[in-house]
């Protein structure tokens, strides 16, 4: 992505905002919410999202949220993957369900339709979440994630930040003239997974520092985001220690790594006293907390994004010599793992456009999950990667055909019918 491009990306979210400023009449800024007091927070929370302080207003918070989401379609950031954009939705929404039922997404004038979560296709570990409730996730989260509640930490603290209104003060704060800059600078910090010198150019304006320190949230907010989304993540099955985890991991990757700590801590300063608070959280849990057990989708969603982020034919070969391995040392019983390793085998071959090979290890992987009894469950994402064989052979009607057999095992998939849609195209097959 050149320089050029990013300066145009950020003209026309200048230009979205100025429409966004009058059509709100004539202000991005809004007050409080009426009839709100700044301590009408459940779970006894500081009232730091409902702060006396000038903020965006909801309609011009969404509109520049999808101003910029928008922008970062036409450049490519955002990453096409239905299947693992619809897990990750239906995962983050399963914590917005008890964001409602708090009084979160009500405090902070939002609603679960508001929500919008994407992919970008970036190795690193981060995730961020734009004004208006827009939230991308980097695919290196999901891959490096231990466990589906280390990723669904993540998730709550960002849906914590936006229901507790951070972002709109960030941005509302700062008055117009910065809002535009800020965004222009997501804009170029997003640029940088393309072509790091477009961001450097662009941020060059002797303001670097500046916009670093505007895009990083207080210390107050990262705290606050915490407890939010601590309640989030436990109230709705996930077990908390995948916060606490994920943070212990981070914050001793950062004592090795200097200047290039993982990227989610460069705008969310971490500490160990959040860790600490955490723990103090977790010992406070009742033992018998019902805890949801992992789904069988995060597993299978992380390997075939693992082998989708090898880049190169010798990362594929590497990835098949590990899941080769893999296997030998699984014992014959072990289907569950025996067909999510069959099924990255048949990825990596995917990749590879070695057609004959990947359809060998996916009838594999069909078997062993048949035997594990869990083929309904992940029939579908089967069924995607059978689809992407035909498409691979030139038989676009047998492609079709398996779309539309998809939408009939998995009709409430959001992937199962963009992807039918997109095989049919305007005029069918």
């Amino acid at each position: 992505m050149g320089l050029t491009l990013v300066i145009k990306m950020a003209q026309r979210v200048h230009n979205l905002i100025i429409a966004a400023v009058l059509a709100s009449g004539g202000t991005l800024l809004a007050q409080p919410l009426p009839g709100r007091s700044p301590s009408a927070v459940s779970d006894n929370l500081p009232a730091l999202g409902e702060a006396a302080v000038e903020e965006l207003s909801p309609v011009a918070e969404r509109r520049l949220g999808r101003a910029i989401f928008h922008e970062l379609v036409r450049a490519g950031v955002v990453y096409d993957d239905p299947e693992a954009t619809d897990y990750l939705t239906i995962q983050s929404n399963r914590l917005l369900d008890v964001a409602r039922e708090q009084g979160h997404l009500r405090a902070s004038a939002l609603d679960l339709s508001t929500f919008q979560f994407f992919m970008v296709n970036d190795p690193s570990i981060n995730a961020f979440a734009l004004p208006g409730g827009f939230v991308g996730v980097h695919t290196g989260l999901i891959v490096q994630a231990s466990t589906e509640a280390e990723l669904m930490s993540v998730m709550a603290h960002e849906i914590g930040h936006v229901t507790q209104r951070h972002i709109a003060r960030m941005f509302g704060q700062q008055r117009q003239s910065t809002a535009v800059f800020a965004a222009a600078a997501i804009l170029a910090a997003l640029a940088a997974t393309k072509s790091p010198d477009a961001a450097t150019g662009l941020l060059s304006l002797g303001q670097t520092l500046a916009v670093r320190d505007q895009l990083a949230f207080s210390r107050d907010a990262e705290r606050e985001a915490d407890r939010v989304g601590f309640s989030l993540l436990v109230s709705s099955g996930f077990d908390g220690y995948g916060m606490s985890s994920l943070f212990e991991r981070l914050l001793q990757s950062a004592k090795f790594m200097d200047s290039n700590a993982p990227s989610w801590m460069r705008t969310h300063p971490l500490t160990s006293e959040r860790i600490n608070d955490i723990t103090l959280r977790l010992n406070q849990l009742p033992s018998t907390a019902p805890v949801r057990a992992q789904s069988i989708e995060f597993g299978w969603v992380r390997q075939r994004l693992t082998i989708r982020g090898a880049r190169s034919m010798d990362g594929l070969a590497r990835q098949r010599a590990l899941l080769q391995e893999e296997l030998s040392r699984l014992p014959a019983t072990d289907h569950a793992q025996r067909a999510r390793a069959s099924y990255g085998m048949a990825w990596a071959f995917c990749e590879e456009r070695k057609a004959a090979e990947a359809a060998l290890w996916l009838q594999s992987a069909r078997m062993e999950a048949q035997q594990w009894g869990q083929l309904a469950v992940v029939e579908p994402m089967l069924m995607r990667l059978e689809q992407e064989l035909a498409i691979l052979e030139r038989k676009p009607a047998r492609a079709v055909q398996i779309a539309e057999r998809a939408t009939q095992v998995a009709p409430r998939s959001v992937s199962t019918r963009a992807i039918h849609f997109r095989m049919l195209g305007p005029t069918g097959p």
